[in-house]
């Protein structure tokens, strides 16, 4: 996504200066939500299998790399 990014910042007069990606912190419970229509009938049992262990509500980090924040500097002219 970097590389679409600089053209377009270029092309509307900016220069990428930096870029830093960050991750999402998420409960295991939403995490297993979102994969259902990808792991069909796991994301059910892995579910309950985290309330049953009381760890629903635990959080991990997600970061697939599309949430990033960005600085630019407008360029002369």
């Amino acid at each position: 996504p970097l590389r679409p990014m600089a053209g377009n910042m270029r092309g509307a007069g900016w220069r990428l200066a930096h870029r830093h990606g960050y991750g999402h912190v998420v409960t295991w419970d939403y995490l297993l939500l979102k994969l259902a229509p990808y792991w069909r009938g796991g994301s059910a049992a892995g579910r309950a299998g985290l309330r049953r262990l009381g760890l629903s509500h635990r959080t991990v980090t997600v970061d697939l790399g599309d949430f990033m924040t960005v600085y630019a500097e407008k360029l002369p002219g």
